[in-house]
């Protein structure tokens, strides 16, 4: 089972969580088998949907209220939206035509009461540019789409995408890693207000987000239940599908100002097997007049195709049964002999399969480590492999007098590398190699100066931001505990040879100056406390508090509350003698 994977959408988030689901043990009587037509007078039938099917990745279907079919496709770079012509229930086509321009990317679009909703970001983003729109006239051009506007959400360093509008238009949810989010993408709430804007978003939670990443919300035509997808429950692998059931007359409980989301929303439960497989399953849709027919989207293999991507496939009902074609369900988990031997028995006392075994291979990754500056090969760099979440070295070796090195490593298991060198400030990297990925050379690039940051919210020194930030306000990968963890590390490469480390705790711009110098300081005593913790000799660790009166330059339409969340932080440099 991958126990983590980082999906490719347009303008994906950073992918901080670090998890590990349980493995999908239930199983439920095959309905898309001859043995179950035979029993039932009909069967389902899971299949890629034709006429769309093609090496490129295609993300979403979606189907407004008089039925039309609109298609999110990946066009070369370019990720965009395309109305469908619909021949049955898994045939479609299109004439090619796109509703969106080629300066930005599209997708994940939904309906409510004549109104799309979608997902944009610019091409060659940064992150947190995502933003969501609405249109009405959509069946023409989305290039003058109004972008929804949310109450007291900052609009930088947040990711928002794969809108799902419902209760006549007056609730949107959304997949975000907003600050309420358990870790990774979670899925919020918003309820239009009087002025016409959506509330601030709120986390819908436990019952539907988990510590991992949850995407792409769906809830049905008739308001009974959620469908999403998610890699933090009891998964068969990757993203799997999942259903929650709905409180009773739910939209008005919603606009009632009921928050109490344990009633809401029901806990979710798998779809189980055969829909969900080991690969990725996202973009759950059910097409409004038909609701035996679910659509979603999955990137597992397709016959003949040279690539694994991302394709629409469906499930749907059929009165006469016929072999399965050429592109069925790639992973039938039960077969005819089974369910027959197994057809007068009750699911209760099935015995559950084992869980699948993901076969992992070893590989071999190598690549060379520079000085930022000068771009000169550097020898004798220290060179650490652990696996993530962060746990002790792997392996730990040191590149040759040409600046090489390599490692080996297992498919499907997430590393982190880290090259280290007296005199320099680390690099790092952290990937997965599934077993189909080609290995290119992975080189590294030592600056000789550098500084560490850790950021605090408002008010706090004992509890920084769980992940670090980057210049821009944006979260990382790596905990402040880890970024500690490589800062003590490349301390301790040679301390007798550092003069001192430089600690300066800042505040941002809320309160009196007397009361932010104080904060700032205790901000730098707590961490020259957890550096020595690390065993780094306190007699180098040199703090002072710069308080409010070194604040960075606030950006050109930074949100206030990102460019706050920059200022609150703790600056670490390091001289040597």
């Amino acid at each position: 089972m991958i126990h983590h994977t980082k999906l490719i959408v347009p303008d994906c988030p950073i992918d901080t969580a670090f998890c590990t689901p349980e493995p999908y043990l239930s199983i439920a009587s095959d309905d898309t088998t001859k043995a179950y037509f035979d029993r039932n007078g009909y069967c389902y039938r899971i299949e890629t949907v034709k006429g769309i099917l093609s090496e490129s990745d295609e993300f979403a279907i979606s189907f407004d209220n008089s039925g039309n079919a609109f298609l999110t496709r990946a066009i070369a770079d370019n990720h965009t939206i395309l109305p469908l012509k619909r021949n049955a229930l898994n045939n479609f086509q299109t004439n090619g035509k796109q509703l969106s321009d080629n300066n930005a990317n599209y997708g994940f679009a939904d309906f409510d009461n004549n109104i799309m909703v979608f997902a944009k970001s610019p091409l060659g983003m940064d992150f947190g540019e995502s933003r969501i729109y609405s249109s009405s006239d959509y069946n023409s051009s989305l290039n003058s789409a109004d972008i929804i506007q949310f109450d007291a959400l900052p609009l930088d360093g947040y990711w928002i995408s794969q809108p799902c509008i419902a209760c006549s238009g007056d609730v949107i949810l959304f997949a975000s890693n907003h600050d309420t989010s358990y870790g990774g993408t979670d899925i919020v709430m918003s309820v239009k207000m009087p002025n016409g804007k959506f509330s601030a978003p709120v986390n819908i939670g436990r019952n539907i987000n988990t510590d991992c990443d949850e995407l792409t919300p769906f809830i049905d035509p008739k308001g009974n239940f959620i469908l999403f997808s998610s890699n933090g429950r009891d998964n068969v692998g990757g993203y799997d599908l999942f259903k929650s059931d709905l409180a009773p007359d739910f939209c008005s409980q919603i606009k009632s100002g009921n928050r109490n989301f344990d009633a809401l929303f029901g806990q979710a439960v798998n779809l189980g097997k055969p829909i969900n497989t080991i690969h990725d399953e996202i973009a759950p849709m059910i097409y409004s007049h038909k609701d035996s027919a679910l659509y979603y989207s999955s990137n597992q293999n397709v016959k003949d195709f040279k690539k694994q991507v991302f394709n629409i496939w469906v499930k749907f009902k059929v009165n006469d049964y016929t072999a399965p074609d050429a592109f069925y369900h790639e992973e039938a988990e039960i077969s005819e002999a089974q369910t027959k031997d197994t057809a007068m028995k009750s699911p209760d006392i099935i015995e559950p399969p084992k869980p699948e075994i993901l076969v992992k291979k070893e590989i071999i990754v190598k690549g060379k480590v520079f000085d930022a500056h000068t771009n000169i090969l550097l020898d004798s760099v220290m060179m650490v492999l652990r696996k993530v979440p962060y746990e002790q070295p792997e392996q730990l070796l040191f590149t040759d007098k040409s600046g090489a090195y390599n490692m080996k490593l297992l498919t499907e298991t997430e590393y982190e590398i880290t090259a280290q060198k007296y005199g320099y400030y680390f690099d790092t990297k952290r990937l997965i190699i599934g077993n189909n990925d080609e290995v290119q050379e992975m080189n590294f690039y030592l600056p000789q100066s550098g500084a560490i940051r850790v950021n605090f919210p408002l008010d706090e020194y004992l509890n920084p931001y769980k992940h670090t930030l980057d210049s821009n306000g944006n979260q990382t990968l790596r905990t402040w505990q880890e970024e500690l963890d490589l800062v003590a590390e490349n301390i301790l490469l040679a301390p007798d040879k550092i003069d001192k480390v430089i600690l300066v705790g800042h505040t941002d711009d809320i309160g009196t100056d007397e009361y932010n110098m104080q904060l700032g300081q205790r901000r730098v005593e707590f961490i020259i406390e957890q550096l020595v913790k690390r065993q780094v000799p306190r007699n180098i660790l040199i703090g002072r508090s710069a308080g409010e009166r070194e604040q960075l330059t606030r950006r050109y339409n930074e949100n206030i509350d990102t460019y706050r969340k920059r200022l609150r932080r703790v600056i670490i440099d390091k001289f040597y003698k």
